[in-house]
């Protein structure tokens, strides 16, 4: 990349110490595909997803703030690799929730704060298909702030997700604040489920956590 062109730095996410949630950054950032360069601005998301699956490209590094602690994850469960999921976008799924009006993509990058620039990201440590999947957002003003309304989800809600195997749907059935360093709900179950974590205003040192189970599964 040429040194004319914008790439991440520590200016590209801020967090408001007082509500800890994101302040909207100055720079876009390039998203590079196969054989080309596409330019994705500011609140801006890929087209719906294919059939086929791809490969992401390396990006530029961006600040790394820790998302999720490996080693506190139970990793007994269900489990699919990100790679079996991805679309050919680059996106390893895709997000919809009606009642708040998200359909977004969802990435995996080298850490959760580079996805969550370019839309909802998926925690490595948790399966991209069948059992857990954990996906984290921003919560904020900015316009990459995807989970800006989580808080407004009920039990019973239906959450929808597609990724390059299929299609499935989710019942909420839990609603809670966890602590920053809490992963239990990431860890890896036998059954199909998705769990959602982004920050709460004013609490820095807690997560809105939602989760989910597959609709008509027990």
């Amino acid at each position: 990349m040429s040194g004319n062109q914008n790439q991440l730095s520590k200016q590209d996410i801020q967090l408001d110490p007082a509500s800890n949630t994101v302040v909207e950054p100055k720079p876009t950032l390039r998203i590079e595909k196969q054989g080309e360069q596409e330019q994705t601005g500011k609140g801006s998301v890929p087209a719906s997803p294919s059939s086929q699956t791809g490969n992401v490209q390396s990006r530029a590094p961006a600040p790394f703030v820790p998302q999720t602690s490996p080693d506190s994850v139970e990793v007994k469960g269900n489990y699919t690799l990100p790679e079996k999921t991805q679309f050919e976008d680059g996106s390893v799924g895709w997000l919809y929730i009606d009642s708040i009006g998200v359909s977004t993509p969802v990435y995996e990058t080298d850490d959760e704060m580079e996805a969550m620039r370019i839309g909802i990201a998926h925690y490595k440590t948790t399966s991209a298909w069948d059992g857990n999947i954990g996906l984290c957002a921003h919560n904020g003003n900015a316009s990459y702030s995807y989970f800006r309304d989580l808080s407004k989800v009920k039990a019973g809600d239906v959450i929808r997700y597609e990724s390059a195997l299929g299609s499935r749907t989710y019942v909420v059935e839990s609603i809670r604040e966890i602590s920053q360093t809490d992963w239990s709900m990431l860890s890896r179950t036998e059954d199909n489920r998705i769990t959602l974590t982004t920050c709460i205003d004013g609490k820095p040192e807690h997560r809105l956590c939602v989760q989910a189970r597959e609709k008509g599964v027990q």
